[in-house]
């Protein structure tokens, strides 16, 4: 019996880096979906908070009301990334 060793050169359609790519955008998809369902639930929170909280942190209620109506995907720049 015979084992096939898998190697680049056996590899004529490159699915190790096939592979390789799709697991990374599928993480980077992950990661975005996370960080959107984790600003939606920060959104929520803003909406919970007191006059005098919302002050504190120099935000009207009419603000924070809109931002919690943005959709979960719409999220800033900076927070797509993971960490």
């Amino acid at each position: 019996m015979s084992t096939a060793i898998y190697s680049r050169k056996s590899d004529p359609l490159n699915l190790t880096d096939t592979i390789r790519t799709f697991r990374r955008r599928l993480n980077r998809l992950a990661h975005h979906f996370l960080a959107s369902l984790k600003v939606a639930r920060e959104r929520r929170e803003l909406l919970r908070l007191d006059e005098r909280a919302l002050n504190d942190i120099g935000i009207r209620r009419s603000d924070a009301h809109q931002e919690a109506m943005r959709g979960f995907w719409d999220i800033p720049e900076n927070r797509k990334t993971c960490g």
